[in-house]
């Protein structure tokens, strides 16, 4: 799996709400993801993944690529600023399942949005 994990920071518990809806398109092999929240103040969200993979950010693109040649591709519909950071742990369990390398990928959204929308293909 390209990507396996995903999580939400939100700083100083401010979300009133927070739905996430995920729809697939079995056809076209995508993945659309929104998250619709509302929050009492501003401030700055982080969508955090894991992948086993290294990636790149391009516009408001993040592509992830495997040794093999494969990508997955991360379109959102917002500008965010991207961080990537390579995790170090010597887990036996982790590296059986994830392998040696293991990047965590921050994606942070600044301000009072209401929702952030991104496809997976």
């Amino acid at each position: 799996a390209i990507i396996c994990v995903v999580s939400i920071s939100l700083y100083d518990n401010v979300a009133e709400k927070w739905v996430r809806v995920i729809e697939y398109d079995k056809n076209a092999q995508t993945i659309a993801v929104t998250e619709d929240f509302l929050l009492t103040k501003e401030c700055e969200l982080s969508l955090n993944f894991l992948t086993p993979h290294k990636s790149e950010k391009e516009g408001n693109d993040i592509r992830i690529m495997a040794e093999n040649g494969e990508k997955l591709e991360m379109s959102f519909a917002s500008e965010f600023e991207f961080e990537t950071e390579k995790l170090v742990y010597d887990d036996h369990l982790l590296i059986a399942n994830w392998g040696k390398d293991l990047y965590r990928l921050s994606i942070k959204f600044k301000g009072k949005e209401d929702k952030i929308s991104y496809t997976i293909k």
